[in-house]
């Protein structure tokens, strides 16, 4: 018989491209591990996948609406960040 194995703390991810495919896979298994996460995607609106999950991990997922390959739009994720640490969302 093995030793139990110590309990790992939740971690913090930030996942991009995060409203299908591998993105929102990644999510998945992030939340299910016990992990909170921030998902970013270009239209949070239209990520059926995203708001299902955010229904079934409101206290581990948040989703921000971000473009990666639009400088305004990578430009508001630093304040987006720091106003999800202050609310407790805490990504390292």
């Amino acid at each position: 018989m093995s030793p139990a194995s110590p309990a790992v703390p939740p971690r913090r991810a930030l996942v991009t491209g995060a409203s299908r495919g591998l993105g929102l896979e990644f999510v998945r298994q992030l939340l299910a591990r016990g992990d909170h996460v921030i998902a970013t995607c270009r239209r949070p609106e239209a990520a059926s996948g995203l708001a299902a999950l955010a229904s079934a991990y409101p206290d581990r997922l948040r989703v921000l609406a971000l473009a990666v390959d639009d400088e305004r739009s990578r430009a508001t994720l630093p304040a987006a960040l720091r106003d999800a640490e202050a609310a407790g969302d805490r990504v390292g």
